[in-house]
């Protein structure tokens, strides 16, 4: 992020230009190959097929990506989901994080298809779709981020929104299109465009978001929820969180994970801590014991996998890759079945034959993509 400027507002100038120059350049594209070949169309429809393979797990991958934020080998990590049901018609949910600022490449990646700044060993996401899933909760998804050179409260960076008819209007007008053109152009574009393809910025702060940021979190994800029906999805989600092993136990990189729900005058909070210490370990299998506080005490065992076999980048098991756990002692109880995903930091896998569930099961589950085959198990 270069030649910074502050505004009066503490946010960012040379920010705002950004976003609003990736819009009115898409629109400048869109509009300039939309008769000869209508790649836009086509990419947004491509775009919604692969997020519909992403149902009911918004809040995992933005966990993810909250993991992601945090400095490679930081243990400190603190992440905030809050489901506040008073906001709003249907109830805001907030992901918040202590994580690093999002960068000028993260904010392009956000808002292109696709496309992800983090290379395979960096972090747990890297195909750039999964923070896509959020308009499965909202349709107005906004994203509030401290400047990731200087993070304080004073020093904003990427604040922003997505484009809703009217921003699209203005843009539009902004690019010399006259008052007749405007309305329907508005159309064309809501009809054939990605929506999180078009940010627009959002300089004004709400105030539970000044709140966080005065709390020491540096990114909020704000999800205004869309319908009654998203709102019980949010809450499933959550629910989930705590379903068989705590999904922190697979998040090394957070230390923290404050889950709140606020309804009227009642409000509800568990923290949830992760502290890591070696455990066990000879030959292939790393083996850590990981302490969660009133979620118990767990082993964790893990095992690379040759760098061939992880060039393929399967989320699959694999057949004839030794199991996770080498000679841990200790069976794995059948309510606390293996977890596999996909973080790829260091590439791991597990052989079918010593699997005690489905694969095919364990695909649709919420957990997919958390850690690629690891053992865990209480202890």
């Amino acid at each position: 992020m270069t030649g910074l400027r502050d505004a009066q507002d503490g946010t960012t100038v040379d920010v705002l230009d950004r976003v609003e120059e990736k819009t009115r350049g898409r629109l400048r594209s869109y509009l300039s190959s939309r008769d000869d070949w209508n790649q836009s169309a086509s990419l947004k429809s491509l775009t919604e097929h692969a997020v519909r393979d992403y149902e009911h797990r918004a809040l995992v991958e933005l966990l993810q990506n909250a993991h992601d934020a945090q400095a490679p080998g930081d243990r400190a990590g603190r992440v905030l989901i809050r489901l506040d049901e008073d906001e709003e018609a249907h109830g805001v949910l907030y992901v918040a994080n202590s994580g690093r600022g999002l960068s000028d490449s993260n904010f392009d990646a956000i808002t292109d298809i696709a496309r992800s700044d983090k290379r395979p060993e960096e972090g747990i996401g890297n195909k750039g779709i999964g923070f896509k899933s959020v308009l499965q909760l909202s349709r107005r998804p906004e994203v509030f981020s401290l400047r990731h050179d200087a993070p304080d409260p004073e020093a904003r960076g990427y604040c922003f929104g997505f484009a809703a008819d009217d921003d699209i209007a203005r843009a539009l007008e902004a690019l010399g299109h006259g008052a007749d053109d405007v309305e329907r152009l508005t159309e064309d574009v809501v009809r054939d465009v990605f929506p999180l393809c078009l940010p627009a910025p959002r300089p004004d702060l709400p105030e539970a978001v000044r709140q966080l940021f005065a709390s020491g979190y540096v990114t909020v994800v704000r999800l205004p929820l869309t319908s009654a029906e998203t709102a019980d999805d949010a809450r499933t989600q959550i629910e989930q969180l705590t379903d068989g092993p705590p999904v922190l136990l697979f998040l090394r990189r957070v230390a923290e994970l404050v889950v709140e729900t606020v309804s009227g005058e009642t409000a509800s909070q568990s923290v949830l801590l992760r502290t890591e210490a070696d455990h066990a370990g000879s030959g292939p299998a790393t083996v850590v014991r990981v302490e969660l506080g009133y979620a118990g005490t767990w082993a964790l065992a893990e095992q690379a996998v040759p760098e061939a076999l992880s060039a393929t980048r399967s989320t699959a098991a694999s057949p004839g890759v030794t199991s996770a756990t080498g000679g841990a002692t200790g069976p794995v109880r059948s309510a606390c079945p293996w977890h596999c995903g996909s973080t790829r930091s260091s590439p791991r896998a597990v052989s079918t034959r010593s699997c005690p569930w489905d694969p095919t099961r364990w695909r649709r589950s919420p957990r997919t993509s958390m850690l690629p085959s690891s053992r865990a198990w209480p202890v």
